[in-house]
């Protein structure tokens, strides 16, 4: 959302115009990847929940250590609080589940063609990408 907002600003301070002449009988354009970070990336009620039913006696360090692994992005993966009482091989697997339901229905146009939106990671963390021709080598998945 912050890249959309970034781009919508600029937009609006220096917009651009690209025109092109093409015969419109032999359009064939193809609908954009979208890739869409959410800034929100723990579900509260989820995580509460989580935290409830886990078995770790500090469940303040446990609580800690997640959002900041839920938030953790290129810039910031360093900050990651060392944590011993989950293996590293199930963060992912941890995070999708404490993640808020994403799952929207994208239709274009007259073609009827649907677009699955697929969890991805990338340097601003877990994303969701659609049309993507990449993104599905970077699904936790």
């Amino acid at each position: 959302m912050s890249l959309s907002q970034a781009t919508w600003i600029r937009y609006q301070y220096s917009p651009t115009v690209v025109s092109m002449e093409r015969d419109m009988f032999a359009w064939n354009t193809s609908f954009p990847c979208i890739t869409i970070c959410p800034d929100k990336k723990l579900d509260r009620a989820k995580l509460i929940d989580y935290l409830k039913n886990s078995e770790e006696p500090d469940k303040v360090k446990l609580e800690e250590f997640l959002t900041t692994l839920a938030n953790a992005t290129f810039e910031t993966f360093e900050s990651v609080p060392d944590y011993n009482g989950i293996p590293a091989s199930n963060y992912m697997d941890l995070i999708l589940s404490l993640s808020p339901d994403f799952k929207p229905s994208v239709i274009i146009g007259a073609t009827g063609l649907t677009f699955d939106i697929v969890p991805t990671i990338t340097e601003m963390g877990l994303c969701f990408a659609m049309n993507s021709k990449i993104a599905v080598y970077n699904s936790p998945w």
